[in-house]
This record gives C-alpha cells, sequence and structure tokens, in this order.
C-alpha cells in the first residue's frame, strides 16, 4: 500500500479543479426535424373506413371497421441542416449545462 500525504489545502485545490471539469461544456448536441408524410388518396385510404391507426419505424399500420389491417411505407422528408430546432450542452457526464442556449 502506497502511503500518499496530501495536505487539505492540496486536496480543496483537487477538488475545485475537479468541480470545475465537471461543470465545463463537453457536448453540444443538435436536434433537427423532419417528416414522414402518407399520401391517403394515393395509398387507397378512405378515412371513413378507417377504426384506428398508429405509425412506428415510420411504417403506418391501419385497422379498418371491417376488421383487416394494412401497412404503408411513407415518404420520408429531408432533413433542413441549416438550423437545428434545440441545441443542449452537455458536461463530462452527459449532464445537461444550464444556462447556455440549452
Amino acid at each position: 500500500m502506497i502511503d500518499i500525504k496530501i495536505t487539505d489545502a492540496e486536496a480543496d485545490k483537487l477538488n475545485d479543479e475537479y468541480d470545475k471539469e465537471q461543470l465545463k461544456p463537453k457536448y453540444l448536441e443538435c436536434i433537427y426535424e423532419t417528416y414522414i408524410s402518407f399520401d391517403l388518396e394515393e395509398l387507397g385510404i378512405d378515412w371513413n373506413t378507417v377504426d384506428d391507426y398508429y405509425v412506428k419505424h415510420g411504417t403506418l399500420t391501419v385497422t379498418f371497421k371491417d376488421g383487416t389491417t394494412d401497412w404503408y411505407d411513407g415518404g420520408e422528408g429531408e432533413t433542413d441542416y441549416k438550423w437545428s430546432v434545440r441545441e443542449n450542452i452537455f458536461n463530462l457526464d452527459w449532464d445537461k449545462v444550464e444556462g447556455l442556449n440549452g
């Protein structure tokens, strides 16, 4: 076992440096919006015959009033990377850093 002697002042300095590093921004995350659209007329879906629907992984699942179910792939829109809709700033531990655009 190694016996390391450290003064209270040295420990305080190390703790302060650690705290500053933990608070320092390390990662910047940008969030962009995109869309998937479903042309109901093109897909031959009469909305009056739809009982329920949901979208998962870009696929529209429709349950019709007659009990049948069908699946449809949507048309993916282009993501506009010019402006993000939100940015988040995180520290070393991926904790959000408050007070900076985030």
